[in-house]
Parts: C-alpha cells; sequence; structure tokens
C-alpha cells in the first residue's frame, strides 16, 4: 500500500518520503523508511489512495536494511477504515470454548 510520511528525523530536520507499507492491521502496521526515527516519535501518514492522513506513533525501530529503517508504528487515535480493509473483530480468550 503506498504512503506518503511526513515528520522530523532524530536530528530534528523535517522530511518527507513515499514508500509502502510492509504490513498493515487494525492498530497500525510497519514500513521501511529511509529517515531515521526513533521509539515515541510522531509521524503524520497519508494513504496515498485514499488520500487520508492519521498521525501515528513509532512502537519499534528495527535494523538499518538496504538503506531503509523498518519500523512498527501505532494509531495516536483509532481509524477504523484508514487502510480501506475490513479487519474481523478481536475475540477475547474469555469467551473460547476449550
Amino acid at each position: 500500500m503506498p504512503v506518503k510520511v511526513y515528520g522530523q528525523n532524530v536530528f530534528g530536520e523535517s522530511f518527507r518520503e513515499f514508500t509502502r507499507m510492509l504490513s498493515v492491521n487494525a492498530y497500525g502496521g510497519s514500513l521501511a523508511l529511509a529517515a531515521r526515527l526513533q521509539k515515541g516519535q510522531t509521524i503524520l501518514l497519508e494513504n496515498r489512495n485514499s488520500r487520508e492522513a492519521q498521525e501515528f506513533r513509532v512502537v519499534h525501530v528495527g535494523q538499518l536494511r538496504d538503506g531503509k529503517w523498518t519500523l512498527g508504528i501505532e494509531f495516536v487515535h483509532g481509524a477504523a477504515n484508514f487502510w480501506q480493509i475490513h479487519f474481523p473483530p478481536v475475540i477475547s480468550n474469555a469467551y473460547r470454548v476449550v
């Protein structure tokens, strides 16, 4: 899924980068980014298909690979249809029949 990412890198410099999501889920997803970020930072991400933008928090910074950092991100505010994918509801273990 193509996205545009806006934010500030670890050096406080503004950046704008076009990339693709590696994976998405109901809580956020992962992507590879050339800009160096740190855990806890917020970024603005635009879904290039829908042109909708949402704020995300970096929750994981992986290793540098092929000049890009692998990042895990989560929504700062819930966004039920941001990815335009229907995710099944989470089933609690309390209701699971054994």
